[in-house]
């Protein structure tokens, strides 16, 4: 491997570190719909063409296959979160939270192809 590589290999783990840390952020734009403060209540989640479906009135749009679908350890990573709140209610920092959740796995999404095309 070039020193060159390795510094770029260097630089990426950094960077997957410190997000992965939430030491840095890297927040997605999502929408809540409806944007009503009433029933905020987080339910059996539903996901399904880039919508989350809270409950009966709340969803989360803005969400691709390929987050929704990514997995760490086993898990998907947001089914994971969302099954564990079950029953609390959304706050805006749980919403503030999960955006950078979902930035955070895009770009980690986005680093791997990049290190991919290293080779």
């Amino acid at each position: 491997m070039s020193e060159e590589l390795y510094k770029e290999y260097v630089a990426v783990g950094k960077r997957l570190r410190e997000l992965h840390l939430m030491q840095s952020k890297a927040p997605a734009e999502l929408t809540l719909e409806s944007d009503t403060s009433d029933d905020m209540e987080i339910g059996a989640v539903n996901y399904k063409n880039g919508v989350l479906q809270l409950n009966s009135s709340k969803r989360i749009v803005g969400i691709s296959k390929d987050i929704w679908e990514y997995q760490i350890g086993g898990y998907q990573v947001l089914s994971k979160w969302f099954k564990e709140h079950k029953g609390e209610e959304l706050t805006i920092d749980n919403f503030n939270h999960i955006e950078n959740v979902v930035g955070v796995l895009s770009e980690t999404i986005r680093l791997k192809e990049y290190l991919r095309k290293l080779h």
